[in-house]
């Protein structure tokens, strides 16, 4: 994750203004990643939370009801969620 501290913020001199960061929670624990979240949402430079689509809740899909939390609070927090592609 990037912060102003690391020069990779939204409008930091690394990057020209470019560079924004993303966060990424604990998927295998979903209260533990949607706190994660609610965490990141005012760092400066948070864009977006990545997810991987792989299942990580006891191999449930991403759409089961358990991750209910990880799909709340990146909305709660007006944050998109983006996935990171896996090979099949």
């Amino acid at each position: 994750m990037c912060g102003k501290k690391a020069g990779c913020s939204c409008g930091g001199e690394i990057g020209g203004g470019r560079l924004c960061g993303v966060a990424s929670g604990p998927q295998q624990d979903q209260t533990l990643a949607a706190r994660e979240i609610e965490r990141v949402r005012a760092l400066p430079g948070i864009v977006g939370i990545i997810l991987r689509p792989n299942p990580t809740l006891d191999w449930t899909p991403m759409n089961d009801p358990g991750s209910d939390p990880i799909w709340r609070a990146p909305f709660d927090a007006g944050l998109p969620i983006g996935f990171h592609p896996s090979p099949a």
